[in-house]
């Protein structure tokens, strides 16, 4: 099913053919017709959502500008008046069409829902553990090795995100997501392109606001409201939630739309704190929550290995390995090849048997 229909009238035909594979590269479900410079009256005619044009502005519905300079752009949702920068990324210019497109027509496209989503839940009773190693290194395992879209959801206070990935200073972000998902009329959830940082594994995460982490601040059911435009997107394989020690009423909502729960220790660290955790966690979620459980124990000494004892969570160890981790000049990575990135192997391999599917 074919979810937007965009027309494409330019005087420069190779632009043209470039953008239109740009754009159905990113987004597989537009459809893209190329016309002549001399077929914007036809292109009009014809029964297409949305025409990108960088012919001069006429005052037309469903065209959209196209213009030379970043300073010409036109972004006025009230009065419906949009120009898009013909040059710039075709990530973000995307994501605008998207939100152009709801804007004009009132209309929110239908997501392909062929694909389900894998949620796993990455936590810790004590900082420090490798909460977020572990978690993006679950999700770039997961797009390198099994083929699938990831998305990292980061829940600390204060991200770390840009540690792994190189943000974009004129980027949309989490903030403006989820503004336009309680404010924006014709906005839908569902609409992801532009608000997304990826890293050189291609796992993709929102691009991280100023200050307190904005997702802390929502309700239950506004976070509720959130994660399900993210899975009706259908644009995702595995989630992975990077919660670390944060244990509000968000958090919990988080465990309880995981599949699965990594709970990461630190070799020697003390077991009561942990059991404490857990036991509350259970108390929050119901004894089922002891089902999800996996325990990792990170910057061990007994390398990537598994124990299981009846009535108690499987254990993975994952080794002490500094080799893994790298500082390059805009952002650090993870080397999923070592040591450490076989332990993930082993986690990965479990949830990929073990995991249920939303």
């Amino acid at each position: 099913m074919e979810n937007i229909a965009l027309g494409i009238v330019t005087k420069d035909r190779y632009y043209g053919r470039a953008l239109s594979l740009a754009i159905i590269t990113v987004h597989p479900e537009f459809s893209v017709t190329l016309f002549e410079v001399n077929q914007l009256y036809k292109a009009i005619e014809m029964d297409l959502d949305l025409i990108l044009s960088d012919l001069p502005k006429e005052d037309m519905p469903r065209v959209i500008q196209l213009v030379d300079k970043p300073s010409m752009v036109i972004r006025d949702s009230d009065k419906g008046n949009f120009a898009l920068y013909k040059y710039g990324n075709v990530r973000k210019m995307t994501g605008d069409i998207l939100f152009i497109y709801s804007n004009i027509t009132g209309r929110k496209p239908v997501g392909m829902k062929t694909m389900k989503v894998k949620v796993v839940a990455v936590g810790s009773s004590e900082g420090g553990v490798g909460c977020t190693s572990v978690a993006l290194a679950l999700a770039q395992e997961y797009t390198r090795y099994r083929g699938g879209r990831a998305l990292y959801l980061s829940m600390e206070e204060l991200e770390s995100t840009l540690i792994y990935m190189e943000g974009d200073p004129k980027g949309r972000g989490m903030g403006e997501y989820l503004y336009h998902i309680f404010h924006s009329q014709n906005f839908s959830p569902t609409f992801l392109e532009g608000y997304l940082l990826r890293d050189s594994y291609g796992v993709e995460a929102f691009g991280p606001s100023k200050g307190r982490n904005l997702l802390l601040e929502l309700s239950e059911e506004e976070f509720a409201q959130f994660f399900t435009g993210i899975v009706e997107s259908a644009r995702y394989k595995l989630i992975v939630i990077d919660v670390g020690t944060n244990m509000s009423k968000v958090s919990m909502c988080a465990y309880n739309v995981a599949k699965k729960i990594i709970f990461i220790e630190r070799q020697n660290s003390t077991s009561i704190r942990g059991k404490g955790f857990l036991n509350y966690l259970a108390f929050i979620q119901g004894n089922e929550v002891w089902g999800k459980i996996v325990k990792a124990v990170n910057f061990s000494y007994r390398g990537h290995i598994h124990m299981e004892e009846e009535g108690d969570p499987v254990s993975f160890y994952l080794p002490r390995d500094d080799g893994s981790f790298y500082s390059g000049e805009k952002t650090d990575w993870i080397s999923i090849d070592n040591g450490f990135g076989l332990g993930i192997k082993k986690i990965s391999e479990f949830i990929e048997r073990n995991l249920t599917q939303i």
